[in-house]
């Protein structure tokens, strides 16, 4: 009895005397670093920089004012070529090329009434809806091509392809961060493979005012980086007008839904047009699949040079 009054004696001793153990402090977890949000708007300079991007192209242009400016642009590349070139028949070769180019320019005038076409099935084909009263223009260049869609004969979207040989061996990562320096921070959107690994997918910026700017990596099968410029103030009336005239496809993109709605950047998806659902596989049609765009009768068939690229600059070439 006595050894245990002693041992109780001995303990109280300890803990409320000079020898006090305290116990020790569990450490604090560091809070998680949030990400800056981005703004509901898009800035001045991406603002800027997104009316630099489509130059002389405005919205609600029609489609022979898109294909006059085509046609000025080429004569403005190749007078100047044909006025340097001494030699005749030479000069005669490069009048007839251009004669040619100008008239490829109104044979790629395509109107989506409800008969297939080649591009039912392509890189385009989640950007457009038959008997919408929608149509598109497309022209190729050695950096890019570009497509310019139509709704009611007016402009409402600009889509541009970059050429692959100009950016081979790179990733969707240097292209983001080409962009990012280009039109300021975006939000990065993830999908994830059928390996079950996540992917960036594609990049969308805070709207200007007029636009809602988008970069899509096309890359797993079409091999290309995209951009996408959409008529924000048009996307519903082409919504609202596709319900009623082509409702066999169900046009939804979570991503540009938050971005219409009120003006935010949050939201999910794959990347797939902001007109259609990512799971589209497009109206009936048949089409020609590979590296690159969809191949139609009116493209050139003569492989194009590779350009080297420079190691410095990932995307050395890529001139917007």
């Amino acid at each position: 009895m006595r050894a245990i009054i002693s041992a109780l004696a001995v303990t109280l001793a300890l803990g409320f005397g000079g020898g006090v153990v305290e116990a020790k402090a569990k450490p604090k977890k560091k809070a998680a670093k949030k990400q800056e949000a981005l703004p509901k708007v898009a800035t001045k300079e991406t603002t800027v920089a997104i009316e630099k991007l489509m130059g002389i192209f405005k919205w609600g242009m029609t489609s022979q004012q898109v294909m006059n400016q085509l046609e000025k642009d080429v004569r403005a590349e190749m007078e100047p070529v044909i006025k340097n070139t001494a030699d005749p028949l030479a000069q005669d070769r490069v009048r007839r090329e251009m004669m040619e180019k100008l008239k490829e320019i109104k044979q790629r005038y395509t109107k989506f009434e409800g008969k297939a076409t080649p591009w039912d099935v392509s890189l385009v084909d989640k950007e457009f809806a038959h008997k919408n009263n929608e149509s598109m223009v497309h022209v190729f260049t050695k950096k890019d091509r570009r497509f310019f869609f139509f709704h009611n004969d007016k402009l409402w979207k600009l889509y541009i392809a970059f050429n692959s040989d100009l950016y081979e061996g790179k990733s969707f990562e240097d292209f983001a961060g080409a962009m990012e320096t280009r039109f300021g921070r975006a939000q990065r959107k993830f999908a994830v493979t059928l390996k079950g690994e996540q992917k960036m997918s594609h990049l969308s910026w805070p709207p200007s005012p007029t636009t809602i700017l988008r970069a899509i990596d096309e890359t797993g099968f079409y091999g290309n980086f995209c951009l996408v410029l959409t008529d924000k103030n048009e996307l519903p009336v082409v919504r609202s007008g596709r319900k009623v005239n082509s409702p066999k496809r169900e046009y939804s993109d979570p991503l540009i839904d938050a971005v219409t709605k009120d003006g935010g950047t949050e939201g999910t998806g794959t990347g797939g047009g902001e007109d259609a659902a990512p799971s589209d596989s497009g109206s009936s049609g048949k089409g020609k699949k590979g590296k690159g765009i969809v191949k139609t009768d009116d493209e050139p068939t003569k492989p194009e040079k590779k350009k080297k690229v420079n190691e410095k600059n990932p995307l050395d070439g890529l001139d917007i």
